[in-house]
């Protein structure tokens, strides 16, 4: 008297209109992530996130602005640029971001606020014909 064992399968349906693979968020949540970090930040995006009921914390903002940027710098075809500084720790430690302004989107958020990180990434980019500070 052997026990049949029925093999099961799941049956997985891809949404990737919804979400990509192994995300944890859809991609209306990452929009949402992206347009509140670039508009207030990380820390108070922090705070409004919390207070929406959709927890994220501060460093997942501050990467989905990231990753946004790099998705951006692929078109390197830039003319206008924003350069902003920003602090990633209150009178501790400063970033710099980059704009283009052309397009209102974040291009590149650089780890320090130096005049030679600036140069650098300036340099690579010889077709930018206007900065504004």
């Amino acid at each position: 008297m052997g026990i049949d064992f029925v093999q099961k399968r799941a049956f997985v349906d891809r949404l990737l209109k919804f979400a990509l693979p192994y995300t944890r968020r859809t991609a209306r949540m990452d929009e949402i992530v992206g347009l509140i970090g670039h508009s207030i930040g990380g820390r108070p995006g922090e705070c409004l996130m919390h207070r929406l009921g959709m927890p994220v914390s501060d460093d997942t903002i501050l990467r989905q602005l990231k990753r946004e940027a790099l998705a951006c710098r692929q078109a390197d075809n830039i003319r206008v640029v924003g350069i902003d500084d920003w602090s990633w720790r209150h009178a501790t430690r400063y970033g710099t971001i980059m704009v283009d302004l052309e397009r209102r989107s974040v291009v590149d958020v650089l780890d320090d606020r130096s005049v030679e990180s600036a140069k650098a990434w300036l340099q690579e980019r010889p077709a930018i014909e206007v900065i504004s500070r």
